[in-house]
């Protein structure tokens, strides 16, 4: 199985721009990156990591309902794979999205 891709994140110029912005531009740019994020993996899919990053995010933003339509995503995506499905589950259950 050949390695994931590195999961991407803020760059040393996004965190640096965003310490000199106002508390609402900076909201916005971090609602930005996760909709980037979700719009990708809810149309193409990608990698369980990436998948468990929005659970996070999601988590911390405290959007149970975007999670539970991630995890509906994801659970047809990783239907027949079980381990990947496993780390998945765990962080769309420490969000709420998993009933």
């Amino acid at each position: 199985m050949p390695d994931a891709p590195a999961l991407a994140g803020p760059s040393a110029e996004d965190m640096d721009a965003a310490a000199e912005m106002s508390a609402e531009d900076r909201n916005d740019m971090i609602s930005g990156m996760v909709a980037r994020l979700e719009g990708e993996l809810m149309s193409d899919g990608g990698a369980p990591e990436r998948w468990v990053q929005l659970f996070k995010v999601l988590g911390v933003l405290g959007d149970v309902d975007r999670a539970k339509a991630a995890w509906t995503r994801a659970q047809a995506d990783f239907a027949g794979d079980e381990a990947a499905l496993a780390q998945i589950r765990a962080a769309a259950a420490a969000v709420g999205a998993v009933e």
